[in-house]
Formats: structure tokens, sequence, C-alpha cells
């Protein structure tokens, strides 16, 4: 095996250090697996011949302790990585988004993860997905007839017609005997007043979503939403839709915050 690149180990450290320090996942070459993987099995072969041919030599101490360093900075490379991607895959399925700077490898792992909790959202909560399976609201019950029955086939209510007036109608002025009698009032033509049917009030201007106030509990990457990208910062207040800020209080991202309307001082 040829001996590995003698600046790799310098940008392993630095691919490390990029890592902790974005929120999301960082920009890595395509081949950064592939590359590590033979790198560190280079060291290891090196560490392995010279420790044949002196042990106790100093080039021995020196490349055992770059191959310890090295073997370590690529591995908290590689967790920090999944536990941005096993995030990624929960916001995703909670709120939606698509992250970036995914590798090949990475990107079969986040599909399956998607796949995986999205299946086990629609199984365990239902109650989360009321479009596509959860449980529909029961039926209102009517109430009981006053003979202590009630109907086991309710029908949907519709809107009673006034009751009837109970006052008397004012007398009319008795009519001469040679007087005809009134003909009766002639009736549009349409349909029958015995069974009225519901009159739909008019609709007036539509009320604007409901929103709550939430602080977020802890940095996270930028959140993708249908219409716009927000950034979620610790301790940030945000007025999001009530249906948004529920599932960030859900995913224990942040915390609904109270806003009691202020007194007015007379």
């Amino acid at each position: 095996m040829p001996d590995p690149p003698p600046d790799y180990y310098n940008r392993l450290l630095e691919q490390r250090r990029a890592e902790y320090a974005a929120k999301g996942l960082s920009k890595v070459p395509p081949d950064f697996f592939t590359s590590t993987t033979r790198y560190v099995a280079a060291l290891h072969e090196i560490l392995e011949r010279e420790t044949r041919e002196n042990p106790t030599s100093k080039k021995v101490e020196m490349t055992r302790t770059t191959y310890q360093r090295a073997l370590a900075s690529a591995r908290d490379v590689l967790e920090a990585r999944l536990g941005k991607i096993s995030h990624l895959a929960v916001q995703h399925v909670n709120l939606g988004g698509e992250p970036a700077n995914l590798l090949p490898e990475e990107r079969a792992l986040y599909d399956a993860l998607v796949r995986d909790l999205s299946g086990f959202r629609r199984t365990s909560a239902p109650f989360l997905e009321p479009a596509s399976g959860g449980s529909a609201p029961s039926p209102a019950v009517p109430p009981a007839a006053p003979g202590g029955t009630t109907s086991t086939n309710p029908r949907p209510l519709a809107a009673s017609p006034p009751p009837p007036s109970t006052a008397a109608p004012p007398p009319s002025a008795p009519s001469s005997p040679s007087s005809p009698a009134p003909a009766p009032p002639v009736r549009a033509a349409g349909p029958s007043s015995s069974s009225p049917s519901a009159v739909a009030p008019p609709s007036g201007p539509s009320s604007p979503p409901p929103t709550a106030v939430i602080r977020v509990l802890q940095d996270q990457p930028a959140l993708a939403l249908p219409n716009e990208t927000i950034e979620l910062r610790k301790e940030d207040l945000l007025v999001l839709p009530a249906e948004k800020a529920q599932l960030l209080v859900h995913a224990r991202i942040a915390e609904r915050v109270d806003v009691q309307p202020r007194a007015r001082v007379t």
C-alpha cells in the first residue's frame, strides 16, 4: 500500500473543526470516507512495519501518536455527521425540508431513516396525521327523546324554521254581503314550504390563522418551510402558525410562551 499523503492529517483535523462549527452538515470531498479509510489503513501498516523493525525507536512513538489522533478525528467527524443526519431525518418527517451537503453514502442512510420514521409515525401516532388515516372526531349524539329513548340513526341537524307566531291576528273589518269573497293569494312556484331548507349565513371575511409564540431551546439547523427558511437560535422568540409551533414543541426544539395582554392604563 502506498504511503498516505503527508498533508492528509492536517486536512482531517481541519474537517473535524469545520464539522463541529457548522450547525448543519459541513461540505466534505465526495470521496471523504474512501480516502479517509485508505489513509488510516496506510498509517496502521506503517506503524506495524516500524514496530517490527525497531519497537523502541522514537519514530514508532510518533507514528503511533499520529495514527491514534487521525483515527480519533475521523471517528469524531463520522459521529457528528451521523447525529446531524438523524436529527435532519426527524425534522423532515415532522416539518419537511431537505438537507444539504449529503454524500452518496449518507443520502442512502438519510432516505432509509426518513422511510422508517414516517412508517413509525403513521402506525404509532396516527393522530398526528389526520389527513392520512387519523381518527376522525366522533359525531355529536342528539339528546334523548322525551320518552327516554335515543335515536340509533342520527341525522345531520338542519336549521329549524322559526316557530309560528302565537299572537292572534288583528280583527278584519266585516265584509259586506254583496261584496265578493277575496281571492286567495297567488303563491310563486317553488319548493314546498312544508320542508324548509337551511340557509347558510353569508360568509364574512376570513379570519387570519391562529399563531403562537415560542422560545427556541437550542440551536438548530436552518428550518426550511414551504414559503420561507428560518434560523433557529437558542433563546429566540418566534411567532409562527399554531400548527407549526406545536410541531416544534412536540419535537422539544422549542417551548410555548404564554403572552398575557397588557392591561390598559386609564
